[in-house]
């Protein structure tokens, strides 16, 4: 993995800026490409977007009440504890991680294919990684925004043209795979019901143990998928298992295909003209069916094969929300910071991202209006690994609260 040149301050985004001559530029002026479908680095400053990766027990400890409220957080501890086929998936995935005797399908019930699609992610092996080039990002050329202002210019600075980054960005890696360990079982049709969790006893508010880097031969022993839809699959279906029950009926986990789109509005004019767009791999749709309160995005290999690439094309993906929702009316005097949720799947691993944005930034965004305090601020908490059930056990929690925080706000109520 080449190194991380991905902004984690205002200094360092200021300095990266000034070296790719775009300071003062913004989103709305940078020539593109006449067929560009990969971001480059100075495409992505223009994001003035910033990285603070923090590990998931960290998110347990110190910041989720920060993103989620208490009463929600409790309304899906208590729904989970409640839920036998639930607390049996767990146990699956507890008794696969100790060689324990297995759990029936019936007793999974909904979460029977979640377990199957997880463990084909974890079975799959292929020699090489997805190429980037396939990466889901449109971006339109200078030449067909008609209506936009006339592109800005910087003297003397690297071209604003979305080159590839030579030796900063993460190269295409070919990994010689080995045999996968026996983390999972062939099939799922023996297992044994666990004994039963008494309420009292749920580890829910346990934290897993954070995980460490991945070592070079464990890279080795990581499959990768060629069809990332496998990993889509299993992550919608996990989803929508904890989605599915009456509490939450004013949203749903969507598997089709969103595409955002950033557009260009000039002052005075009605009509927009497109920038770039970005397709996600599932939503977080609301009742109405055009509401989107989260969104996902999947790869078939772990996050840090090309941790550059992924968090750009994941930064113009939550930009171009932003953008479609920028007339959205929000009491920026009572909650001065908005937040956004994307929930990636890598291989095995899940991470959060919840991206928060002041008005400054959300009027950079609109308008192009730059300030000092005009940063997207990408809060990303993992990996929570699908073969670890503690840290399933976790997350399971963690998404449904978010999830039910946002009915309220579908449903006009008060939340932060």
């Amino acid at each position: 993995m080449s190194e991380n040149v991905i902004p984690k301050s205002q200094t360092s985004w200021q300095m990266l800026a000034s070296r790719y001559g775009v300071l003062g530029i913004k989103i709305h002026d940078v020539e593109q490409p006449k067929s560009g479908s990969k971001l480059g680095l100075d495409q992505f400053l223009t994001f003035r977007a910033i990285y603070h990766d923090r590990s998931q027990s960290n998110f347990k400890n110190n910041m989720v009440h920060q993103f989620i409220d208490h009463e929600y957080l409790e309304d899906a501890r208590e729904h989970l504890i409640s839920t036998p086929s639930w607390l049996n998936y767990i146990q699956a995935i507890e008794n696969i991680q100790e060689r324990r005797s297995q759990i029936s399908k019936q007793d999974l019930g909904s979460y029977y294919s979640t377990m199957d699609w997880q463990y084909e992610v974890s079975r799959r092996r292929e020699s090489s990684t997805q190429s980037l080039s396939q990466a889901k990002i449109d971006i339109s050329p200078i030449s067909k925004r008609t209506r936009s202002k006339q592109t800005v210019k910087a003297s003397g600075s690297p071209s604003l043209t979305m080159k590839r980054l030579t030796g900063m960005m993460a190269s295409n890696l070919t990994l010689e795979e080995t045999a996968r360990p026996s983390d999972w079982p062939r099939g799922l049709e023996a297992f044994t019901p666990p004994p039963s969790r008494a309420q009292g006893t749920s580890q829910l508010y346990e934290t897993p143990e954070s995980p460490g880097p991945v070592s070079p031969a464990q890279k080795e022993d990581m499959p990768t998928q060629n069809d990332e839809q496998i990993v889509n699959s299993a992550l919608l279906t996990f989803l929508r298992c904890l989605n599915g029950y009456k509490r939450v009926p004013k949203a749903q986990w969507d598997f089709t295909r969103h595409r955002l789109t950033f557009e260009n509005i000039p002052a005075g004019d009605t009509r927009g003209c497109k920038v770039y767009s970005a397709d996600t791999d599932g939503v977080l749709r609301a009742e109405d069916g055009l509401s989107i309160l989260a969104i996902i995005e999947v790869k078939p290999y772990v996050r840090s094969h090309d941790l550059n690439s992924i968090r750009m094309q994941e930064t113009a993906q939550m930009v171009a929300w932003i953008r479609e929702d920028a007339q959205e009316q929000h009491d920026w005097k009572r909650f001065p910071n908005k937040v956004k949720l994307l929930i990636s799947q890598d291989n095995f691993e899940i991470f959060l991202t919840f991206a928060v944005f002041n008005k400054e930034y959300h009027d950079y965004v609109l308008w192009g209006k730059t300030s000092e305090k005009a940063f997207l601020h990408m809060n990303e908490f993992g990996p929570w690994r699908t073969i670890d059930s503690s840290h399933m056990e976790a997350l399971s929690r963690f998404i449904l609260a978010y999830t039910i925080q946002q009915e309220a706000v579908v449903g006009n109520r008060a939340v932060r």
